[in-house]
């Protein structure tokens, strides 16, 4: 029989409910309260938490109803430190905690599954309170979903990564989707979604799928199988999430205020004020002191008009739709640019939402039903698509509502023939206060003329925030509606880090803060005049600092910060995210970009490093029951050799007459290392039959990353030039651990004796056969 956990912030509270659910059950269930920090103070604790799951624990599982706040995370941490068997029977529920409670009581009564006992608890949402009234919850499907049953062929998969199917990721689930010809649903089975298109942009990040949720996959057509093998693979790797750190959800605590600062006053317009504080929320680091400038965004008004050819408004709709794509993708390539690739997939998700087949469908039959003109269909499918996300669970799916509003007012902006109006010229350098901002404004905001940014509403969570920090904007949000109020030009303090922002401050507060502002400018450019000097020790000893990299943007950020070169430029940028390999002339002009920035400093290219845990589209990756010991990195690239070959000759063209070398990934012994310098040569004979400039004298070297390839060296060093220590994965395959399980995290330590020992050896044998090494 399932037992029953009530957690709730008040202990009196808890024992109540404990009380009314015992008196549905007569006592066959057992049930148990953890409420308060202790009897009498309010708040949660993870012990007594721990302690009634321990109390109540049957063989059938375990299932907690709680309240919200730090009730989620206290359970979490208890459940955390129950023994693994335990923790695979206990289940949290979203069920609303008194009527869940009287009704999983019910439920396990008669002996149900935990399932079973979970689900009739959230039923309760769906069922009226009130004889003849409407529930809260109705069952029907949102706009966007279907109510249809599974197809026959189903997975069911648990979501791993940290934050879940937010934007990218669901980015990615979709686009890969899409690439099948069968129909292919997915559910929310933690949740109970109803069953949506898989290749839904709205529809798969509607689902709310956050960490340990499971997910129902299903499908019907041609491709079936493959549809299911690609998809599992990108769910079971986190979506290329997993190298990640997790993400930090900060609310800045309330900064005591000295006695000379009074309380925010609500209803006075702050251009009466005099110094006063408002407390937001630290979105991105920093100080700024400037003159405000107040961001008004533009308003577009939408007449309620009917159209007599529904066809052509149609039409009109999508020639607005492809104009707003073309719109996004140059903004998407000056953010790949400035910020990076990586960050530049949240305008990807943007791309996609305008390919949502939902979306669109919803649009069309708006139009063609109800003879709407295209910007009425399109704000009232936004508004409903917004909606559905502002009142999912977890904050970084409500806060994904403002990408989906963004793009709806870029197409909304096209068809009503508006310009786009990006801020106003600006004479000086100012601080801009607005409502909000879009992940598109932010991403086009100049440095030089924006010190920092305020905003009346937002989240740490949001890409505005996101992006922020990136560029090194210092940024507080969610200051509440009476920042607006405040005159145009008024000076304005921004402390990024405290989360507060000071209005008309006083010759002493301004002082204070120009002062650490000053230290902090300071601070950074002596860090930066200090790291291009050479790295040497007091004795006198000297070491080369060069920097591993991703792509262009990292790349000139290491030179800003005193790298002496690269010592690897990781290739995977130009092979990820994209359905088609990139060709030898894309890869040569970008490799060719970098060692022109690096100009006679030492560049290293290192090729393909890439497996299962990151499969690319456009190649066969069979199953692997772990893919780190799988078909990845070198062995890939020897069993592709068109591929391979297309690599080394773009690398051979981009290092003429620059000081480039190249590198091979994972290395575990001379027989790989004879194939590749065979590949090699096989590429030089080929660019010198067609007359192209490319570097005759290269040197070549391998990753140790490998015990195999580390106790080997005394080998490999009489066929390499180099080696570079890859001491993250040597780590790993020495000591049999995942460096991502945090429950692994005591044999993930490099200074263990058997890592230090591999170390010396590898450059002890590089020293004496005279050749050089990184680590």
């Amino acid at each position: 029989m399932v037992g029953i956990v009530i957690v709730a912030h008040s202990a009196k509270l808890a024992e109540g409910i404990k009380e009314l659910a015992e008196q549905m059950s007569q006592g066959r269930v057992l049930i148990a309260a953890a409420g308060g920090l202790d009897n009498n103070t309010i708040g949660t604790n993870a012990e007594r938490i721990f302690e009634a799951i321990n109390a109540v624990y049957q063989p059938d599982g375990v299932l907690i109803l709680l309240d919200l706040g730090s009730a989620v995370l206290s359970t979490e941490i208890a459940i955390q430190m129950l023994d693994l068997e335990k923790q695979s029977k206990v289940l949290m529920s979203e069920a609303p905690i008194l009527e869940g409670a009287i009704a999983a009581t019910v439920e396990a009564s008669i002996g149900s599954s935990l399932k079973k006992v979970d689900n009739a608890a959230r039923r309760v949402i769906t069922v009226p309170k009130i004889a003849g009234s409407i529930p809260l919850v109705q069952s029907e499907a949102p706009i966007g979903t279907q109510k249809k049953v599974p197809y026959k062929n189903k997975i069911i998969l648990p979501i791993i990564n940290e934050i879940g199917l937010h934007a990218r990721p669901a980015a990615l689930f979709v686009q890969t989707a899409s690439k099948f010809k069968s129909d292919i649903k997915v559910r929310n089975l933690t949740t109970g979604s109803s069953v949506i298109n898989a290749k839904s942009m709205f529809g798969v990040l509607g689902l709310g799928a956050q960490k340990d949720h499971q997910i129902a996959i299903s499908a019907d057509g041609p491709d079936v199988a493959k549809a299911f093998k690609t998809l599992r693979k990108l769910v079971e790797n986190g979506f290329g999430e997993m190298d990640q750190p997790p993400p930090v959800f900060i609310r800045t605590p309330c900064v005591e205020e000295t006695q000379g600062e009074m309380e925010v006053r609500k209803h006075v317009p702050v251009a009466d004020w005099t110094m006063r504080k408002l407390k937001g929320i630290q979105a991105s680091p920093g100080i700024a002191i400037g003159p405000v400038y107040l961001h008004h965004p533009q308003i577009l008004r939408v007449e309620q008009r009917s159209v007599d050819n529904s066809q052509s408004e149609w039409v009109r709709f999508l020639e607005a739709v492809d104009r707003a794509k073309a719109e996004i993708a140059i903004i998407k390539n000056r953010t790949i640019t400035e910020v990076g690739a990586a960050e530049a997939e949240i305008f990807t998700a943007h791309q996609l939402f305008l390919e949502d087949p939902d979306l669109l469908n919803q649009v069309q039959k708006q139009i063609k039903d109800r003879h709407l003109r295209a910007e009425t269909a399109l704000t009232e499918t936004v508004e409903s698509y917004t909606e559905l996300l502002r009142n999912m669970e977890g904050e970084i799916f409500r806060q994904r509502a403002i990408d989906v509003e963004d793009v709806g007012q870029r197409v909304l902006r096209i068809l009503l023939g508006e310009n786009e109006m990006p801020l106003a010229e600006l004479s000086e350098p100012v601080v801009l206060v607005a409502h909000d901002l879009t992940p598109s404004d932010t991403a086009q905001l100049d440095k030089e003329k924006i010190l920092g940014f305020c905003t009346a509403i937002g989240g740490t969570t949001s890409h505005t925030a996101i992006l922020a920090q990136i560029l090194r904007i210092p940024a507080v949000v969610g200051l509440g509606e009476e920042i607006l109020n405040i005159s145009e030009g008024v000076l304005l303090i921004i402390d990024g880090e405290e989360g507060v922002v000071i209005i008309n401050p006083d010759d002493a507060t301004t002082a204070t803060y120009k002062s650490r502002l000053e230290k902090l400018i300071t601070q950074h450019q002596v860090a930066k005049l200090t790291a291009q000097k050479p790295a040497c020790t007091q004795d006198g000893y000297c070491v080369e600092v060069v920097a591993n990299v991703s792509d262009m943007n990292s790349a000139q950020v290491a030179l800003e910060y005193g790298a002496e070169g690269i010592g690897l430029l990781r290739t995977e940028f130009l092979y990820l995210n994209r359905d088609t390999m990139p060709s030898e002339e894309e890869q040569y002009k970008a490799y060719r970009a970098i060692a022109d920035l690096m100009g006679q400093r030492l560049l290293i290219i290192r090729t393909l490093d890439i497996g299962g845990d990151k499969p690319l589209p456009y190649l066969d990756f069979s199953q692997e029951l772990n893919p780190f010991l799988g078909w990845r990195a070198i062995r890939l690239s020897l069993d592709n050799i068109d591929l391979f070959k297309s690599q080394i000759k773009a690398i051979l063209r981009a290092g003429y007459e620059r000081n480039v070398k190249i590198m091979f990934p994972m290395i575990t012994n001379v027989e790989e290392v004879h194939q590749v310098k065979r590949i090699l040569a096989e590429a030089m004979i080929e660019l010198e039959k067609h007359n192209v400039s490319f570097m005759h004298d290269v040197e070549v070297g391998i990753m140790v990353e490998t015990p195999a390839a580390a106790l080997t060296t005394d080998i490999l060093v009489k066929e390499v030039d180099f080696f570079s220590i890859g001491t993250n994965d040597l780590i790993q395959y020495t000591m049999a651990c995942d460096r991502t399980n945090e429950r692994m995290a005591y044999l993930y330590n490099p200074f263990h004796p058997v890592i230090l020992r591999l170390v010396k050896r590898v450059i002890e044998v590089a020293h004496h056969a005279g050749k050089w090494g990184l680590l």
